[in-house]
């Protein structure tokens, strides 16, 4: 058994096993054409997606971070008043 077939069982044992809905398809299809027809829905979605993921992360690290931090010191601290009332009659 060579190299290439190691590969190509091992692509279609993965291909039939995966939850992954577009390889699954692939992996489960009898007819070349079937094959090659999802494995184009499956590419283009998937590079559909990566596009849309960069697109999200480039737009996400435009935006500056503005973050300041302001100490200040004061002499005395405002406490506010308590007061107690009894329920008791």
């Amino acid at each position: 058994m060579g190299l290439s077939e190691v590969i190509s069982t091992t692509l279609a044992d993965f291909a039939c096993t995966t939850s992954i809905n577009g390889l699954c398809n692939v992996g489960y299809s009898k007819s070349k054409l079937r094959k090659t027809i999802w494995m184009i829905i499956f590419i283009t979605l998937s590079g559909y997606t990566i596009t849309l993921l960069v697109d999200n992360v480039n737009q996400y690290l435009k935006f500056d971070v503005v973050t300041t931090t302001m100490l200040s010191h004061s002499p005395g601290q405002y406490f506010p008043g308590i007061s107690i009332c009894n329920q008791n009659k």
